[in-house]
C-alpha cells in the first residue's frame, strides 16, 4: 500500500507585513495561500515581475505585429517608446514620423499631416503634405471637395441652397467654413421674422 505524502502546511503570513516584492504595501489580511504567501493581492515577486514584463511586451508578446496598428479612423500608428510625442500606449502616427524623416526635424504638437488621395492609410511620401495648422488643413479639404464638385477649388457652396460659385455673391463666415448667398441670406431674415410673428401671435 502506497502511503499517502501530507505536505506540511505552510506558516500564514500576519495582516500588516509589508509585501514581499518590495513595494511597501502591507498586507490587509493574513495570507497562506502558497505561493502568494507573504505578497499582496495581485503582487508577484520582482524577479517574476521583471521576467513576465519582458517576456510581454514588444517581440516577446505572440500577438506582436511588428509595433503597426491601426485605429478606428484608419491611421497607423507605429510604437516609437524613444518620440517625445508618443501617446499613452507609445505610439506615434505613421504618417508624422515619415515626414519629420524627410525634414529632418520633429513637427510640432500642433501641426497636422494631410493625405492628398483622402487615403488615411496611404504614407507614401508623394501623398503627404505638412500642414502648419488644424485651419491650414482644413482650408486644403475644402479646396479639395470644392474641386471634386465643380472643379474649381476656388468655389464655394452655398449653406443653404447647396449651389457651388465663384462666391462674389456671398456672405462669407470669418472662419472659412460657411458660405451663403445674399439672396438667400435675406430670404432666410425673412423666414424667420415671419416665424417669429407668428409665434408671437400665437401666444
Amino acid at each position: 500500500m502506497t502511503p499517502i505524502l501530507l505536505r506540511r502546511p505552510r506558516k500564514p503570513v500576519p495582516a500588516g507585513t509589508t509585501c514581499a516584492c518590495g513595494c511597501g504595501q502591507e498586507l490587509s489580511q493574513s495570507r497562506s495561500n502558497g505561493l502568494g504567501a507573504g505578497f499582496v493581492r495581485g503582487h508577484m515577486p520582482l524577479e517574476a515581475r521583471e521576467t513576465r514584463q519582458v517576456r510581454m511586451n514588444g517581440a516577446g508578446n505572440p500577438n506582436w505585429k511588428g509595433g503597426r496598428k491601426i485605429d478606428h479612423d484608419g491611421y497607423i500608428l507605429i510604437r516609437t517608446p524613444e518620440h517625445p510625442h508618443g501617446n499613452a500606449d507609445n505610439r506615434v502616427f505613421e504618417h508624422r514620423l515619415i515626414v519629420e524623416r524627410a525634414m529632418g526635424k520633429l513637427l510640432r504638437r500642433s501641426a497636422e499631416v494631410h493625405h492628398v488621395n483622402q487615403i488615411k492609410s496611404d504614407n507614401r511620401n508623394a501623398n503627404l503634405v505638412a500642414c502648419d495648422s488644424l485651419s491650414y488643413h482644413q482650408l486644403l479639404h475644402r479646396r479639395q471637395r470644392a474641386l471634386d464638385a465643380c472643379g474649381n477649388a476656388n468655389w464655394s457652396k452655398c449653406s443653404f441652397c447647396h449651389v457651388w460659385t465663384d462666391g462674389s455673391d456671398m456672405y462669407h463666415h470669418t472662419n472659412g467654413r460657411h458660405s451663403r448667398h445674399r439672396e438667400c441670406a435675406n430670404r432666410q431674415q425673412r423666414a424667420q421674422r415671419a416665424s417669429r410673428r407668428t409665434r408671437l401671435a400665437n401666444a
